[in-house]
């Protein structure tokens, strides 16, 4: 991912996680290392993606199953 491209974590993780060390808050410093992986693996897993389809939007899954079926017979 590109200098440009990068977005800041919705989630302000560092000064969240900050407070809940210095609470001793141990489940809620738990939660927000948590909340951060799964923001980093979704923003990476969404950049593969869109660098495979060449930054193109995805077409619907129903409209690409209903091109693969066979056509009805004719009587």
């Amino acid at each position: 991912m590109s200098p440009e491209q990068h977005r800041p974590p919705a989630f302000p993780t560092a000064p969240t996680l900050a407070v809940a060390i210095a609470n001793a808050d141990h489940h809620a410093a738990a939660l927000v290392l948590l909340t951060a992986a799964a923001e980093t693996i979704t923003a990476d897993k969404e950049a593969q993606r869109q660098s495979a389809e060449g930054g193109r939007h995805r077409q619907p899954q129903q409209a690409t199953q209903a091109t693969a079926r066979r056509p009805a017979r004719q009587h």
